[in-house]
């Protein structure tokens, strides 16, 4: 287990904001069941079960562990999502939130996670997408940084941008002399490239920013309501 799954929870644990996008979700998710990708240790898991039955997908076989123990049920599946998916089960929503979706590194691993999310989807089914804006870049640029002990180890969060990408170095301070470093970058894409995925394939969709406001503003991110349509 990385140290990174092991502090998931107490730096980027958010109940206020975990039900802010549950009720995000469930404005526009009427039929179940829910698919959420990149479910990490299952806080809206949890929250979209209460529901309806929702599984979760994720990358990491340690966020999944943390999710199960917290009392997640239906299936966590163990899966990189921009790879061809071999599920059972189709959906009535999939969402993909939390800028899951800037982990990818290209539009090319872009469209082979929509591709998958339209075919796993029924007919009409929804997908709710977020990722972070173009202003992130510019709110990164001279860096933040966030310390904290959790759990008697101590550790430091630097984010910074470049070009276009934010990258994250996390620093872990633990019985060495010297910290153990995880690095993770997320790439923020520019919208119209990600419409024209869209576009590609045929899929219809809306854009809000920031939850509440019409199209592309201003703001952290932005959100995608995107629907599969009859075919």
């Amino acid at each position: 287990m990385s140290y990174t799954s092991k502090i998931y929870d107490a730096f980027f644990g958010d109940k206020e904001g975990t039900v802010q996008y549950l009720d995000f979700i469930l404005r526009y998710l009427k039929k179940g069941p829910i698919l959420d990708c990149a479910c990490g240790s299952g806080d809206l898991l949890l929250m979209l079960q209460e529901e309806m039955p929702a599984d979760g997908l994720d990358l990491d076989k340690s966020m999944l562990e943390i999710a199960r123990s917290k009392g997640v049920k239906g299936k966590l599946i163990q899966q990189d999502m921009k790879e061809e998916w071999n599920l059972t089960n189709k959906y009535g929503g999939i969402v993909c939130i939390g800028d899951s979706l800037n982990y990818l590194n290209s539009l090319e691993e872009v469209e082979s996670f929509l591709i998958q999310v339209k075919k796993y989807l029924i007919p009409q089914g929804i997908f709710i997408l977020d990722m972070h804006s173009l202003d992130r870049l510019s709110e990164f640029e001279e860096g933040y940084l966030e310390e904290a002990y959790i759990d008697d180890l101590e550790v430091s969060w630097q984010v910074t941008s470049y070009q276009n990408q934010l990258h994250h170095q996390f620093l872990f301070y633990d019985i060495e002399e010297y910290p153990t470093i995880e690095h993770i970058v997320q790439t923020v894409f520019n919208p119209k490239d990600i419409e024209n995925i869209l576009n590609k394939l045929s899929l219809k969709f809306t854009v809000k920013t920031d939850f509440d406001k019409e199209g592309y503003q201003k703001g952290e991110k932005y959100f995608y309501i995107i629907e599969r349509g009859d075919l």
